[in-house]
C-alpha cells in the first residue's frame, strides 16, 4: 500500500454524513451553517457564484456539475449573480430530496454536511477545492454518478434496510475521488491551494497534527515524521503551504477551538488553555484574526458572523 493509499484509508471517515438539496430563484446571497463541518456542494442546476473569505473574498463562478469542497470554518456564501452586492445574506434552505416541491428552479445544490470532527482529512484543506467538469470531466463524472445513486436511496419508499451504511459507503467514495483528483492535480492551480498533496512528506506531517491538533508540536517532531531535516522541512512546508509549519498547526488549532465553543460546557478559559494558550487574552486575539470574530460571539451565533462586506469593487 503506498503512502497515499496510507492517507486516504486512514482519514475517510464518513459517519454521520447527510445529504440534502437547495432550490434557488434569484436573486439570492445564501450560506450554509458556519462552524466546524465539512460541506461538499454539488452544482445540479444553473450557474452561481461561490464568495469565499471576509475581509478581502475571493469570487468564483460555478458551472452547473461543479463539485466544491469547504469546511464550515472558511467564511463562505453563494451568490445569483457577481455584482448583487445588495442582496442580503440569508440561511441556505434545503429540503430532503423526496421532500415535494412547487415547479422547477433554476438554481439546484446539493449539500453534503459532516461534522469535522469526524473527518480528519478535512483538517488538510485549508481552502476551497472546486472540481469543473471542464477541468476535471473524469472525476466530476464519477462522483455525479454516486450522487445519484445517494438521492436514489433517499429517494426510495420501500428501503431494504441499512439505507444510512449505503450513504456513508458513497459519501466516502466520493470524497476518496476527490482526494486522489486532489493528490494527482496538486502541482496546478486547479487545486485549490492544495499544493502540499504534492509532496507526500509534507502530507504525512499535516496529517500527523490534524489527527493531534491539540499535541505542543514541534518543528523537529513534524520533520522527523516527514523524513527529512528540521531546515529542509520547514523551507518546503512554507513553499507548498505559504505558511510556517508551526503557524499551520496554530490555524488547526484554533479550528478545533472552535469545535469546541461550538459544542459548549467548557469555559474560555478552559478552551483557552486546551488550545495550548496562557491566558484567555492571548486566545482572544489569535482567535480573531483567524475568524474575524470574538470566541464569544462565534459560541453566541455558533459560529462566525453573517458577513457585512460585499466585495471590494
Amino acid at each position: 500500500m503506498d503512502i497515499e493509499e496510507q492517507v486516504l484509508l486512514t482519514d475517510v471517515h464518513m459517519d454521520g454524513v447527510k445529504f440534502s438539496i437547495a432550490r434557488l430563484r434569484a436573486p439570492f446571497c445564501v450560506s450554509t451553517a458556519p462552524g466546524p463541518i465539512s460541506y461538499c456542494y454539488l452544482l445540479r442546476k444553473g450557474r452561481l457564484w461561490l464568495e469565499v473569505g471576509s475581509a478581502e473574498p475571493t469570487l468564483i463562478a460555478l458551472e452547473a456539475g461543479t463539485i466544491v469542497g469547504l469546511t464550515g470554518t472558511i467564511p463562505h456564501r453563494f451568490r445569483s449573480g457577481p455584482g448583487q452586492l445588495r442582496v442580503k445574506e440569508e440561511r441556505l434552505v434545503t429540503h430532503g430530496f423526496a421532500e415535494e416541491h412547487e415547479g422547477d428552479a433554476p438554481f439546484e445544490l446539493i449539500v453534503g454536511e459532516i461534522p469535522q470532527e469526524a473527518l480528519a482529512l478535512s483538517g488538510l484543506f485549508l481552502g476551497a477545492m472546486v472540481l469543473s467538469p471542464s477541468r476535471a470531466e473524469k472525476v466530476c463524472r464519477r462522483i455525479w454518478k454516486a450522487a445519484d445513486l445517494v438521492e436514489e436511496e433517499l429517494r426510495d419508499t420501500e428501503t431494504m434496510g441499512g439505507s444510512s451504511l449505503v450513504i456513508r459507503r458513497l459519501a466516502e467514495l466520493m470524497l476518496i475521488n476527490i482526494a486522489r483528483w486532489v493528490i494527482s492535480q496538486a502541482t496546478s492551480e486547479e487545486a485549490g491551494g492544495l499544493r502540499a498533496l504534492a509532496d507526500m512528506r509534507i502530507l504525512r506531517a499535516m496529517a500527523a497534527f490534524t489527527r493531534e491538533s491539540l499535541k505542543n508540536w514541534t518543528v523537529k517532531e513534524l520533520a522527523d515524521i516527514a523524513g527529512m531535516s528540521r531546515t529542509a522541512f520547514s523551507e518546503r512546508f512554507h513553499d507548498l503551504i505559504g505558511l510556517s509549519p508551526l503557524q499551520c498547526v496554530t490555524r488547526t488549532r484554533l479550528r478545533t477551538a472552535s469545535a469546541a465553543l461550538t459544542r459548549g460546557g467548557q469555559s474560555l478559559e478552559e478552551v483557552a488553555a486546551m488550545a495550548g494558550y496562557s491566558s484567555a487574552a492571548a486566545f482572544i486575539r489569535a482567535f480573531r484574526r483567524e475568524f474575524q470574530t470574538t470566541p464569544a460571539r462565534w459560541r453566541a451565533n455558533l459560529g462566525p458572523e453573517p458577513f457585512e462586506q460585499g466585495l471590494r469593487e
